[in-house]
């Protein structure tokens, strides 16, 4: 049993520092090997990714856990790969032949600041986009709510912000605000879910090391872990990449009912520079499934008030004021609430998520290859393929 178990101590840590030693520290523990990059060597805060992995490089298949692309949901995203880390020794993992990689803090920019996006106010869920010409466009409705969404002072005397929303809701409906809004855009550098005008510093971190994440892996499961969408507790699977028959069969089997993807009804929107869509075609000749981990925390009106208040105090207030310091304290309750009720039940759910993509798919013998290796793996079936 790890340290983290034994103790009785929460593993929802109370900044980015005692995250990152907490996450380094039980990785050695466990005998994972860990990896630190410093993200921005000429900064004096000491930002750093780490990754711990497990397991050889030539395992058939790996699971990837990525946390924190979304700076503030690293709270949460950090405790949950602390109880992965203890699920897997190495002894295990080299007899099994199966590999994982934890990649913690994707943006300790802004897990430190206690923001959703990086330096440049970059959400980096928006910049993983195909080509350079892609980061362009906005969708006309935000242009129309661009002064509703992104006050230019702060604090504002204005209508209060729930009857602005319920206004809106009432002329424009959910769905097409949803869209306009969350999807993504290129055209406000200092407005929400702002997609950058080129490749972020994550984003040339990920390309440079993503390969040897994957290693010789012929099958890729993704799980990037977010919180604020969805209700309190609750844990949904969004894909947003194309599925084949035999993924969709593999998801279904592993994660159950609780998947929404592109093709289904239950969609909420397209984020074309998402992150799990970019992993996904950057393996073309691989079989890649990035799933969006989503723990549900407040109801999605109080989620956008929080990060519009955030947004403009970031931009129109004293670092050091008392503006800003609240408005940041209320965007963590937003994404990690204190309740202890809410902490121990997405502890639980991810745990379960965990012990399922273990089980029942990294454990799962991959199906033969065109090139068989031996005639032990001739005569291999997958179990998810069959039942896709």
């Amino acid at each position: 049993m790890s340290s983290e178990q034994s103790s009785s101590r929460s593993p929802f840590s109370e900044s980015f520092f005692e995250a990152r030693t907490r996450f380094i520290d039980l990785a050695v523990h466990c005998g994972w090997e860990v990896e630190s990059h410093q993200r921005t060597p000429s900064d004096p805060a000491n930002l750093f990714t780490d990754v711990a992995s497990i397991g050889p490089a030539s395992a058939r298949k790996v699971l990837i856990v990525t946390s924190g692309i979304h700076g503030v949901e690293g709270f949460f995203g950090s405790a949950a790969q602390l109880r992965l880390l203890s699920m897997m020794g190495q002894e295990r993992a080299e007899q099994e032949g199966i590999r994982i990689v934890v990649v913690h803090a994707l943006n300790p920019f802004g897990f430190v600041m206690v923001r959703r996006t990086d330096e440049e106010n970059i959400d980096l869920n928006r910049n993983f986009v195909p080509t350079l010409e892609d980061f362009a466009g906005v969708h006309d409705l935000y242009v129309t709510l661009e002064k509703f969404l992104n006050p230019p002072k702060w604090p504002k005397l204005e209508m209060p912000f729930q009857v602005q929303a319920y206004a809106a809701t009432m002329k424009y409906g959910m769905e097409s605000l949803r869209e306009a809004i969350a999807s993504g855009q290129y055209e406000f550098p200092q407005g929400l879910f702002f997609g950058g005008t080129g490749r972020s510093s994550t984003y040339r971190f990920v390309e440079s090391h993503v390969e040897q994440w994957v290693g010789q892996a012929r099958q890729v499961l993704h799980l990037d872990l977010h919180t604020g969408l969805g209700d309190s507790g609750q844990l949904q699977f969004f894909i947003d990449h194309d599925l084949t028959d035999s993924q969709r069969g593999e998801a279904r089997m592993v994660f159950g009912n609780r998947i929404s993807s592109l093709d289904g009804p239950d969609r909420l929107y397209i984020a074309p520079g998402a992150f799990g869509r970019w992993m996904h075609a950057r393996f073309p000749e691989k079989d890649v499934t990035s799933i969006c981990a989503e723990f549900g925390t407040h109801d999605s009106v109080s989620v956008l008030q929080a990060l519009r208040a955030e947004n403009a105090a970031w931009h129109h207030c004293p670092r050091d004021s008392e503006e800003r310091k609240k408005t940041a304290d209320h965007l963590k309750e937003m994404f990690v609430p204190k309740s202890a009720e809410w902490r121990n039940t997405v502890l639980a759910e991810a745990t379960g998520m965990f012990n399922r993509s273990i089980h029942d798919w990294l454990l799962v013998p991959t199906a033969p290859s065109c090139e068989p290796e031996s005639a032990q793996v001739e005569q291999q079936s997958s179990t998810f393929d069959a039942e896709g």
